[in-house]
């Protein structure tokens, strides 16, 4: 397909890259360093064994893949130095397509705001795994002046609809307006700008609420979305397949130092590779060594004596 899009589309990108990045995660869990992946469970993390992510076939395979594409023409050739997104070249034309997280509803949504319409293509199945559970906590901080408010205000916007629609999207008739009651498979409504006012006009954007506390009691943005929308991302949340190490957070204070090594060795050769800008024959040997000089095995030492007590308590 990225070949015939190649040949047959001039000055068209088959596949283009987000700010420098191409994929960020191909099936592995990274127990909790995912920006850099030191110390993994991998091809879709369902045995217990921590392994370093870049020694793996499954890398090698990933990152071949893309070089062998990069001489191909297939990616874009400043992918490494780009500071433009993905989204925008393919709603200017200039690419065809893109490797991004997936979610039920994903193309339906996004397209509410493009002239390009896009499809989607699931390639991996979806894994969920802690580190993108706990990406978005909610909190009380510890220097909190009224703790027991703050506990009440959380306590509203994950139980009450209409504290959590404000929070959301604002006041209704100031920031958005319902364009179809009832229109959600739980009786919740469909909302939207009201005339006159759009995402550059008003203070309260769409964008954003999968962060707050429960989106899933407040209502459905736009009329694009199907009515079960809650219900299909909900399903999609909780019929994922589990990490083996689901529920585990590495604690990382014994390993301070070497994770800041290691990351400086990830951060010279990992988005490169990923984006096929350096051959891995030639490149994972060294990128190995590197890694093992500034102390992997340590982390990945240290990852599994926790992740072996976490799982001998949790049987």
């Amino acid at each position: 397909m990225l070949a015939v899009i190649k040949e047959k589309e001039e000055n068209v990108w088959p596949v283009a890259v987000s700010a420098g990045e191409n994929i960020r995660n191909w099936d592995w869990d990274s127990v909790g360093d995912e920006m850099v992946n030191l110390g993994v469970l991998p091809d879709h993390a369902q045995d217990t064994t921590i392994v370093n992510l870049y020694e793996t076939e499954q890398y090698k395979n990933l990152v071949t893949t893309m070089y062998n594409w990069m001489q191909e023409g297939l990616i874009q050739s400043d992918a490494v130095n780009t500071t433009e997104t993905a989204s925008t070249l393919m709603e200017a034309g200039t690419a065809f397509g893109t490797f991004t997280n997936l979610k039920p509803y994903y193309a339906e949504e996004n397209n509410a705001n493009l002239t390009n319409k896009i499809g989607v293509v699931e390639i991996m199945p979806a894994l969920a795994t802690t580190d993108r559970v706990t990406m978005g906590l909610w909190s009380i901080a510890g220097s909190c002046e009224h703790p027991e408010a703050a506990m009440k205000m959380l306590n509203a916007l994950y139980s009450d609809p209409e504290i959590s629609n404000l929070y959301m999207y604002g006041v209704e008739g100031t920031h958005y307006e319902i364009v179809e009651e009832g229109a959600v498979t739980n009786g919740q409504d469909r909302i939207n700008y009201p005339e006159g006012l759009d995402a550059t006009t008003t203070t309260y954007r769409k964008s954003g609420t999968w962060l707050m506390p429960n989106q899933f009691i407040g209502d459905i943005w736009g009329l694009d979305l199907p009515a079960d929308y809650w219900d299909a991302t909900r399903d999609f949340n909780n019929n994922s397949d589990k990490s083996a190490a689901f529920g585990f957070s590495f604690d990382a204070t014994k390993t301070a130092n070497e994770i800041t090594a290691c990351t400086n060795v990830v951060n010279k050769y990992h988005k490169a590779l990923v984006c096929g800008a350096l051959d891995p024959e030639e490149t994972l040997p060294k990128f190995n060594q590197e890694l093992k000089d500034a102390g992997i095995d340590a982390i990945i030492a240290e990852k599994q004596e926790q992740l072996n007590t976490w799982l001998a308590e949790n049987k």
